[in-house]
């Protein structure tokens, strides 16, 4: 049974971090100001796509394997 009970002790290990770590961010989120929250639930991602130029690499060589697939496919794809 010790490895039982190694596995049981990771496991609360584990659940315990979480624990500290979810009760953090709600201390932090209480903490924080409303201009601050406002901040972060008004966020906005953009994404950049590159525009080719003499200076960057052609992106059909880097992408001309993928044809091919994968090596651990084998003849999967027939």
């Amino acid at each position: 049974m010790p490895f039982k009970n190694f596995v049981r002790e990771k496991v609360r290990e584990a659940k315990r971090g979480n624990r500290e770590a979810r009760e953090l961010r709600k201390k932090t989120l209480e903490e924080m100001s409303e201009e601050t929250k406002a901040s972060f639930q008004n966020i906005k991602f953009y994404k950049f796509y590159p525009v080719p130029t003499q200076h960057t690499p052609d992106d059909c060589t880097i992408h001309s394997n993928s044809a091919q697939g994968s090596s651990y496919e084998g003849n999967a794809m027939h």
